[in-house]
């Protein structure tokens, strides 16, 4: 579990909060694309994590994660976001005007994108 304040604790609980995702998207020639919630399509993000090894679960297994999401924000070529890194941060608003983030990992992408009009649905893995 990532380390996170008490203040963090109790608004993580609270039924009403400020939250917001922050990350950058590192294309293969180096080019950076800053994020945010406002180019991430609501509801679209999703973090899944599971345990593998080949078919069965064994000793010597391993956590893979898989982060999903779709791109309102997306570059013309979006092909160009094929094999790119990205870094997301989770963020809580703890206090006025005070941000507490948490790192969501680092995600690579996979060849399956699906271009839409203005967007792209990304897959990525750890």
């Amino acid at each position: 579990m990532y380390p996170v304040s008490a203040n963090y604790l109790q608004k993580i609980n609270d039924s009403t909060k400020q939250t917001k995702i922050e990350g950058t998207i590192s294309l293969l020639d180096d080019t950076i694309i800053n994020i945010t919630n406002a180019d991430i399509a609501e509801g679209s993000l999703q973090i899944s994590e599971k345990c593998v090894s080949g078919d069965a679960i064994d000793v010597g297994s391993v956590y893979a994660s898989e982060m999903k999401c779709t791109l309102l924000t997306a570059p013309d070529d979006v092909y160009s976001l094929s094999g790119a890194r990205v870094n997301l941060n989770f963020g809580l608003l703890v206090d006025t005007d005070e941000w507490e983030w948490v790192p969501l990992g680092y995600y690579y992408i996979t060849d399956d994108i699906e271009r839409k009009l203005k967007s792209a649905s990304i897959i990525a893995l750890d």
